[in-house]
C-alpha cells in the first residue's frame, strides 16, 4: 500500500508509476475539488470515498471511474484492500485523498499514520497474499 501527499495523484509525472490504482479519496474538498486529477485516471480501477466530500467526488467520478463511498478511512482502506487482493494482477492502495483531512483527522499526518497502521495490520493478517 502507499500513501501519497494529496497532490501526488494530480502530478502526472507521479501518476503514471503505478498500475492498477486502488484510490482511497476525500475528506474536506478543496476549492477545485477532483478537478485536477479528472485527466489522470487512466490506471485507477476504483475510487474509494471518506469524509465529507465523497457524494460531492462521487457525482465527478460519475462515468468515469467506478467509485465507493466507504464514509471513513478504514472502511474504504479495508474495501481497496479487498478489491486488489481479489484481483488478478493485485493492484496498489493509494491514499491521495485530493482533501483537507480535518472532517475527520486532526492533520494530514495523523490521517496518514491511521492509513499506515491500517495498511500494516491487513498486511500482517493476510500474509501470504500479494501485498506490499
Amino acid at each position: 500500500m502507499t500513501q501519497k501527499p494529496p497532490t501526488a495523484l494530480l502530478r502526472q509525472r507521479h501518476y503514471p508509476v503505478f498500475d492498477n490504482i486502488y484510490w482511497v479519496a476525500g475528506g474536506l474538498a478543496k476549492q477545485d475539488g477532483l478537478a485536477p486529477a479528472m485527466q489522470h485516471l487512466c490506471a485507477v480501477k476504483k475510487a474509494y470515498l471518506i469524509g465529507a466530500a465523497a457524494t460531492e467526488f462521487a457525482k465527478s467520478l460519475d462515468g468515469q471511474c467506478p467509485a465507493a463511498i466507504c464514509g471513513d478511512l478504514e472502511k474504504a482502506t479495508r474495501a481497496a484492500f479487498d478489491d486488489a487482493s481479489a484481483a488478478i494482477d493485485g493492484g496498489t492502495i493509494l491514499l491521495a485523498p485530493a482533501a483537507a483531512s480535518f472532517d475527520q483527522f486532526t492533520s494530514f499526518g495523523a490521517r496518514g499514520d491511521a492509513f499506515a497502521a491500517l495498511a500494516q495490520n491487513l498486511c500482517a493478517t493476510n500474509a501470504g497474499g500479494n501485498h506490499a
